[in-house]
């Protein structure tokens, strides 16, 4: 209740109803749930190789892919599950936002919604982790997905709806953490 309150403050600070509809019900996911997790380095948003594979395993790690800053609905989900800042430091986890974009357009992207460095932006720029987790479409941009790794390693959530619309609440993230 406190987050969808959290996302609804913010919707109304910037002024505008949802533009995106939310998914709250559970995700059975693709075949990739209860998986291990895939690892890759990919590069963060202040130039820095990050080891995904590394952190596997050692806390709950959220994968959040958007389409690019050109997207509005991207835009406006990062905001919502940004707003659950101190909820997810609460589970411990670690969140990601990947894209296939240059690193100085994901500073672009934090910039332009605000975002703390808590949230670490990453470019995938050939999308490689992103077509493994049904994050890339033929176009050759990424679609949303959202992945959620727990503390062994494995993926216990996944949502790579190709309705640009729909994503996940980040109450349904914070949910797939605690199990």
């Amino acid at each position: 209740m406190r987050i969808a309150v959290i996302a609804i403050a913010g919707l109304a600070a910037i002024g505008g109803a949802a533009i995106f509809r939310v998914q709250a019900t559970k995700n059975a996911g693709p075949d990739w749930v209860a998986q291990r997790a895939k690892p890759a380095i990919l590069q963060s948003s202040d130039g820095k190789s990050v080891n995904l594979g590394k952190l596997y395993g050692k806390q709950p790690v959220v994968l959040v892919f958007y389409r690019g800053i050109w997207c509005p609905y991207c835009s406006q989900h990062l905001g919502t599950v940004a707003a659950a800042e101190a909820e997810f430091k609460k589970a411990g986890a670690a969140v990601f936002f990947i894209s296939s974009e240059p690193a100085a357009t994901l500073n672009d992207m934090r910039k332009r919604q605000n975002i703390s460095s808590f949230f670490t932006f990453l470019s995938d720029p050939e999308a490689k982790l992103a077509k493994f987790y049904g994050g890339k479409n033929p176009a050759g941009y990424l679609d949303s997905a959202t992945v959620v790794v727990n503390r062994k390693g494995f993926v216990t959530y996944g949502d790579a709806n190709k309705n640009y619309q729909v994503r996940p609440t980040a109450e349904t993230i914070l949910a797939a953490i605690a199990k």
